[in-house]
């Protein structure tokens, strides 16, 4: 694997899942998707390795990425043509993992919603190859557009998937009609999409106030760790010249202490001595 690009760590916020760091689980996450579909999904995210306040982006190409918007406008219609059409089966594969009543199956797939959220997805390309940009927040929904008219169709296959996921118990064919579809068959079609996506809405988990303080005390000190090793080297120096000052003051007042007495040694002999004479 090669770099292919970089970024710097001060000007992105990584994204969490739980407790983690997405990008700390890149190779969980590629493993499976290899295993969904390798072919697919083999190079289809960059892998992010931190090094001297920059993300390294690795991946299986031996020639450097740019961003989309760099490309001529022809180039990114055709690779944003292909990163939807691979949108459409990720987002068909996340739909029936989130229906799934294994939980194994929901964390995947709250899982991927989080790797390949629209809006944190940075399309990177050489013109004809192809891999994403994720785990950080990179907020570029708008870079990813695509206008309908270029959009790639979805199959009839892709489509029927969620149908299928909610009706667990229905055989396979029961998507096959032999006679003229009835006008009321798409309103039940429409009212399963939105039990689907209520199902979807409801399965999302919510990090809790103490994995929220724990993801804030990470990026605190991901964000300031040099500021800190500043401030504890001033406090340090701070400490030392302290005490140096009062090991000197404390030497000063004895010696002003012993003059004193002195003083006093003196002035009881002279007043001594002037005493004798009277």
């Amino acid at each position: 694997m090669t770099v292919i690009y970089k970024i710097d760590t001060d000007k992105f916020e990584p994204n969490s899942h739980g407790s983690n760091y997405l990008y700390d689980q890149f190779d969980r996450i590629q493993s499976f998707l290899n295993k969904q579909n390798n072919e697919l999904y083999n190079n289809l995210l960059a892998k992010p390795v931190l090094s001297n306040n920059q993300v390294l982006w690795y991946a299986n190409f031996s020639q450097p990425f740019s961003r989309i918007t760099e490309l001529s406008q022809q180039e990114q219609i055709e690779i944003k043509a292909k990163y939807w059409e691979v949108r459409q089966h990720i987002d068909n594969e996340i739909q029936k993992l989130s229906l799934s009543k294994d939980s194994e199956k929901q964390n995947w797939g709250n899982l991927l919603k989080d790797v390949f959220n629209e809006d944190d997805n940075v399309i990177l390309s050489d013109g004809k190859d192809w891999c994403l940009l994720w785990g950080w927040k990179f907020r570029n929904n708008k870079e990813n557009y695509l206008a309908p008219e270029f959009m790639p169709k979805i199959s009839a296959a892709n489509a029927e998937i969620p149908t299928g996921s909610v009706e667990n118990n229905a055989p396979t064919p029961i998507v096959t009609q032999t006679n003229i579809p009835i006008i009321t068959e798409p309103e039940k079609v429409h009212i399963v999409e939105d039990t689907t996506l209520s199902t979807l809405r409801v399965a999302k988990v919510k990090p809790t106030l103490w994995d929220r303080i724990k993801r804030f005390l990470r990026t605190l000190v991901y964000r300031i760790w040099g500021l800190l090793l500043l401030i504890m080297f001033i406090l340090f120096l701070a400490c030392l010249f302290k005490k140096c000052h009062n090991d000197k003051m404390e030497k000063s007042c004895s010696e002003m202490e012993q003059l004193n007495r002195q003083l006093i040694d003196v002035e009881k002999k002279v007043q001594d001595r002037c005493n004798d004479k009277k």
